[in-house]
């Protein structure tokens, strides 16, 4: 399990819990999948993960994720 904190861009920060992930990467691109559900349709600016941590404390900061590559 991994929790992560994350925002759209000029957007509120939000902690987003990923259960089913195995790599902190994929938690993220999982996180930033669960905020892009929640932008308007037209959204077109870039999701930032500000850190993963799993359930050892181990934690990887600085994910940015476009919206091309999380809609493809």
């Amino acid at each position: 399990m991994f929790m992560a904190v994350g925002r759209p861009a000029m957007g509120e920060t939000a902690v987003h819990v990923i259960e089913d992930a195995m790599t902190h990467e994929e938690a993220a691109k999982k996180a930033a999948l669960e905020i892009l559900e929640e932008q308007h349709e037209d959204w077109n600016d870039n999701i930032y993960i500000d850190v993963v941590t799993d359930q050892h404390f181990e934690y990887k900061t600085d994910f940015v994720f476009a919206i091309e590559d999380l809609k493809a």
